[in-house]
């Protein structure tokens, strides 16, 4: 094997021989991924440019999957259509990575309350939305929630509702 190349930026590809034996040679191939790559699931190639002129070029399908520090489920707390002068509660799920605490929660208002259980440090976390509207109209609201963790420390959800008389 002459060079390694991913089709992704984010994929820095290594090999290095480990095996030399009767005329044949294993290879390790390595794949570590930027610090800066994106959350998600998704597929690249790694392409393996050879000496052997049978087969001068090798594909290595690779799957990257990067967690996110955190994610809220749901994304959207939708109450649907709301009496004005009622209460109503919804439950948002946090999920970190690793233990975190909740530091800050902004976006809320008289109309829109979120609460979490506790202030301690787990991996999950419940919230307590609670729509209370005064009017008529749509609400919209984007929540945010501040973590004590070093990076990817905050997330954002949606809280909406139709607000009737």
């Amino acid at each position: 094997i002459l060079e390694a190349k991913s089709e992704s930026n984010y994929v820095q590809p290594a090999v290095k021989p480990v095996q030399r034996a009767q005329g044949e040679t294993a290879f390790e191939i390595a794949a570590t991924l930027r610090k800066d790559t994106p959350a998600g699931k998704w597929y690249t190639d790694i392409w393996l440019t050879t000496d052997n002129p049978t087969m001068p070029k090798l594909r290595v399908p690779v799957t990257v999957e990067v967690e996110a520090t955190l994610s809220v489920n749901p994304s959207t707390v939708s109450l649907g259509q709301v009496k004005a002068g009622t209460e109503s509660d919804r439950k948002v799920i946090i999920r970190g990575i690793r233990p975190f605490r909740i530091t800050g929660i902004l976006g809320t208002d008289k109309q829109v309350q979120v609460r979490a259980t506790n202030d301690e440090s787990k991996t999950v976390h419940v919230l307590t939305v609670t729509l209370n509207p005064d009017a008529p109209g749509p609400l919209t609201r984007i929540i945010r929630v501040q973590t004590d963790l070093a990076t990817g420390n905050q997330i954002e959800f949606y809280a909406q509702a139709k607000v009737v008389p």
